[in-house]
């Protein structure tokens, strides 16, 4: 499951009259096999395994529909600034009984940009290569539409979708915001192994949006750092580093734990202890787990699209057992202090390599 938007928002049962509510007739949901960026025309029934499109049109801007947060939901959406709010569509099955299984959910993640918008284009089920919404993980259309299970294999199903302006305010502060729609499923070609290649499709292009989502949001951060001196941390030397482990050895180590060719302004702070490392103990044990580096440091490295990142380390070996200790590595460190705000890399942190920030690289000494 993927960090950073890890949203475990807590799914509640909604009665059937909640879909009797009034649909705002200014607000509409249509759909597409294509996306609606190419200006397609709208459908309402496809095919299990070509590809699916929505478009959501609201009668004024998604930020007008958005209530204050409550303190748990501020808190929860703190962890990854670039995403302020969810977006839920229900999906529900419709039967000679009216729409049953309410609680199939696909959670679209919004940005603080977004909310401005009254026309939202989304995937519901993209071709391969063309999935560019970014949906909670395990939370999207994919799981409800390619189901190998739970939809009427050799036969059509129709679905309603919905906007329930009492469960989005419920659970994102977003009121008085209904719309609704249907769509045909026709599965009557469809068997088990055709609907797990559909439902791949789906969750392979769920976790590429999710991957583009935050390159995007470096590149919004990216427009603020220019305005912001060096980073303090470049300015702690001189100070001695490892006797054991040369500069060169480091650098090598951090050129494979980032994945570039260049280390920059590699910068030691004052030491934390007279030797190299210290041994660390289990508190409740007493048995040794690491020697930790009495050295931390401070570099720089250019990513791929040329921008710059900057981050910490200290080195760290693990304890193997009869007194000995495996190969050092460079463990995260973060390289801020103070009041210092500059932007976190998103795409490292999903990486799982933590305290990694923009800087405006052009500002190292030379």
């Amino acid at each position: 499951m993927k960090t950073g938007i890890r949203i475990a928002l807590t799914l509640a049962a909604i009665s059937a009259s909640s879909l009797l509510l009034p649909v705002q007739a200014q607000n509409k949901i249509l759909f597409a096999s294509q996306p609606f960026s190419k200006n397609p025309t709208p459908a309402t029934t496809f095919k299990a395994g070509t590809p699916i499109y929505g478009q959501l049109t609201l009668e004024k801007p998604l930020k007008d529909y958005c209530e204050p947060l409550e303190k748990d939901l501020k808190e929860y959406f703190g962890v990854d600034k670039s995403i302020v709010r969810i977006l839920t569509f229900q999906v529900a099955t419709n039967t000679e009984d009216g729409p049953q299984n309410f609680s199939l959910n696909a959670e679209l993640c919004l940005t603080q940009k977004q909310l401005e918008n009254t026309v939202f284009n989304f995937d519901v089920m993209p071709a391969k290569g063309g999935g560019t919404t970014q949906y909670v993980d395990g939370s999207y259309f994919g799981f409800i539409f390619g189901n190998q299970y739970d939809v009427p294999l050799g036969k059509n199903a129709s679905f309603k979708v919905f906007l329930d302006p009492e469960f989005n305010m419920t659970m994102c502060s977003i009121a008085n915001l209904s719309a609704e729609a249907e769509l045909t499923i026709d599965y009557t070609s469809s068997t088990k192994s055709s609907q797990q290649a559909w439902w791949q499709i789906a969750k392979d292009e769920n976790d590429n949006a999710f991957t583009n989502a935050l390159v995007e949001a470096n590149k919004d951060a990216l427009a603020s750092v220019s305005a912001m001196p060096l980073p303090s941390c470049f300015s702690k030397g001189p100070n001695k580093g490892y006797t054991a482990y040369t500069n060169a050895k480091i650098i090598q180590l951090l050129k494979e734990k980032y994945g570039v060719s260049e280390i920059y302004n590699l910068t030691f702070d004052k030491p934390d202890g007279q030797n190299d490392f210290r041994n660390l103990v289990d508190a409740n044990s007493n048995l040794p787990t690491c020697q930790m580096g009495n050295h931390v440091f401070y570099f720089a490295f250019k990513a791929p699209d040329g921008s710059y990142r900057f981050s910490g380390g200290v080195l760290q070996k693990d304890y193997i057992g009869y007194g000995k200790y495996g190969e050092a590595f460079v463990r995260d460190y973060s390289p801020v202090f103070g009041d210092e705000k500059y932007p976190y890399d998103k795409l490292s942190d999903e990486k799982g390599r933590y305290s990694v920030f923009l800087f405006d690289g052009s500002k190292l000494p030379k």
